[in-house]
This record gives structure tokens, sequence and C-alpha cells, in this order.
């Protein structure tokens, strides 16, 4: 790990980080210069459209599955929260309503934050898609910077996959 890869690029060679794997790395090097096809750190139209389309499922399907995720942990806790409950039931009553609404509030705002933010992403045309996705990979919106792009990409297997 944390040999040199080399990049098509203006600024130099990318060195893979010393706690990442040369693989991945290699592949994700490969979908950016596959991206950069012009070697100029501008991406097509085409380029664009088709890794937005794919960023945008990605973040769509992340935010269900944490959408999942809430459901366990809003079940675990209230079921902790009853225990106590039934522990304390004489002196805690009130209390338990009220941390009960508590929690109940707490994770119906999550669930709609996720589904206004999925319905967001899902009304989004092309443009907007390649607008959100740029802003992940660029510091001006305008050229994609590799360091950016890798750090997008390092964990994303299912992109990885898709995009070679």
């Amino acid at each position: 790990m944390g040999g040199i890869i080399s990049v098509k690029e203006k600024v130099g060679i990318k060195v893979c980080p010393k706690d990442y794997n040369e693989e991945r790395f290699k592949l994700i090097i490969e979908i950016f210069n596959k991206l950069d096809s012009n070697n100029n750190l501008i991406l097509e139209l085409d380029e664009m459209k088709n890794i937005s389309n794919k960023y945008i499922e990605y973040r769509i399907n992340f935010l269900k599955d944490n959408k999942s995720g809430k459901n366990i942990s809003k079940d675990e806790l209230l079921n902790k929260l009853k225990l106590k409950r039934d522990e304390r039931i004489e002196k805690t009553g009130i209390d338990y309503n009220l941390k009960k609404n508590k929690i109940e509030n707490e994770y119906n705002n999550n669930i709609k934050q996720i589904d206004n933010k999925i319905e967001y992403y899902n009304k989004m045309d092309e443009i907007e898609r390649c607008k959100t996705f740029m802003e992940m990979i660029s510091y001006n919106n305008k050229d994609i910077d590799f360091w950016k792009f890798f750090t997008y990409m390092k964990d994303k297997d299912e992109l990885i996959k898709e995009n070679r």
C-alpha cells in the first residue's frame, strides 16, 4: 500500500494514501481518467449525465437505507425505554410519556427530512443532478478535482463497479 500510481493530469502523479487499498485506488483513477477523457479536468456532458444519475441513485439508496436503520434504532430505543418504565412505573409515568413523545417526534422529523431529500433528488432534472454531483467533486463547480473525487468514491463499491 502507499505506492505511486500514475494519473494523467496537469498537476502530477497521484500517490495512493497509506491506509487505502491500492487496487481500489487504481479503480478510482481508472474511472477518473474515463470521466476526464480529454485530460482537461472538465467533464463532457454525456460523462456528467451518466455519473450524475448514478450519484443521485446512490444518494437515494443511501437515504432509504438510513431511513430503514432509523426504524430499528427507534424500536430499540422505545424497547429500552419501556423496560425502564416497567422498573419505575409508579415514579415515571409522566416522564415516560414525555420521553416517548420526544423520541417519536425526533424520529418523525428525521424521517420527514429523509423523505423530503429523496423527493428533492427524485424531482431533479439532469442539469440539477450534474450540478449536485459537481459540488461533490469540484472546488469551483467547474473543474473536477481528483482528490475530492477520490474522497467521494473511495468507499462507494456500487459506483466503482457500475462505472468501470
